[in-house]
Formats: C-alpha cells, structure tokens, sequence
C-alpha cells in the first residue's frame, strides 16, 4: 500500500494499483523504487453429497456441501447459493454450519454466507431436506465459477388396472464395434416401482 514509509511501503496507486512508468538505464540503479506487492488468489470449488440416491416420499435426506479454497490465497465474503427442485421441503433447523459462516433458510434458494476460507482450507455444511413428490428431485448449489448438483430418485407408485401414458425421448448414442461407429437406442431406467 502506498505510505509514508518508503522502505516498507508500495508506490503504487491505492485506486488502480498501478506504478508509476520508469525507464532505467543499463547499469542504472535506484533503490526508492518498489514493485509494492500482489495478494495470492483463492481458487473456490464446490463439491455436493446426498446420503441417497433412491428413496421414497416421506424420507428425509441429507445434504452435504463443501467449499474448498484450493488457491495460496484467502477469500472473503463469499455467498453460496443453494437451491432445490420442487418435492424438496428444507427441515427447519436441520442446517450444522461450521463457526464463522451462517445458513439462512429460504424457499426456493438458501444462501450460506463464509466470513473468510483460507488457502488449502476446506469448510463443510450439512442440511436436510424431505422429499414430498415422486420423480427425480434435485439440489444444487452454485458460488462464481462452479456448480455442484446431486439428484435423488422418488420411485412413481402405480396401481393395477390404471391406465398411464409415458413418453420418452431417447437421444442417439455412438457404439463403435470393430472400428465401425454406428448408432443407437440407449436404455433408459424409470425411477418407478410397480405395485
């Protein structure tokens, strides 16, 4: 930072951060200038769990959300959103936050809010959520630059004698056999149980 201590401090510009342009000749020392210095930069990542990937309406299911700053330098005041499908209902004062952060509830997205996550530091959030729908249902959590998303299937009850209509659209997929690229139809798995 600029100041007024010339052995100790920056020259440079407290609003753009730039030095002065100075031109030294070859051979030419001058020792009051300084090149100041530059804050090592964070590198946030998210990574998401959910302890199940199937499971029926009624259960309830936990989340696991971590935040790793895998950059030389701390970040400070970052903002995690955390949003859910419909069929995900939050379980009031399920969410453990680790000291230093907060989790605030909201519908359809919560926010967890991390004062300061040091370089080489990892934080963990945990929080439950109750599935109230069938079908896939789906949380994601995002910060600048990265997303994370876990699914849980709610299997579809069915009944004897009913009549449904299912459509499903099934994109190509390549097979090579023998060097041959041909294409065709993939399996598909319903998240449904029949009864």
């Amino acid at each position: 930072m600029s100041g007024t201590d010339k052995a100790k401090d920056s020259d440079a510009d407290l609003i753009t951060g730039k030095t002065q342009s100075v031109t030294l000749a070859a051979g030419e020392f001058n020792p009051t200038l300084d090149a100041g210095f530059y804050l090592p930069a964070p590198t946030l990542s998210l990574d998401k769990f959910v302890d199940k990937s199937k499971a029926k309406i009624g259960d309830v299911l936990t989340y696991t959300l971590v935040l790793t700053n895998s950059g030389t330098g701390s970040a400070t005041n970052v903002v995690v959103h955390d949003s859910s499908s419909i069929g995900l209902t939050y379980v009031a004062n399920s969410a453990t936050a680790p000291a230093g952060t907060t989790f605030t509830a909201g519908v359809p997205s919560s926010s967890w809010s991390i004062a300061t996550i040091s370089g080489g530091q990892s934080l963990s959030l945990t929080f439950q959520a109750r599935a109230d729908s069938s079908g896939i249902l789906y949380n994601k959590a995002t910060i600048p630059g990265d997303t994370a998303t876990v699914c849980t299937s709610i299997p579809i009850i069915m009944c004897a004698g009913d009549v449904y209509t299912f459509r499903l659209t099934v994109a190509p997929v390549a097979v090579v056999t023998s060097g041959i690229k041909t294409m065709s139809n993939s399996l598909v798995r319903l998240p449904m149980c029949w009864m």
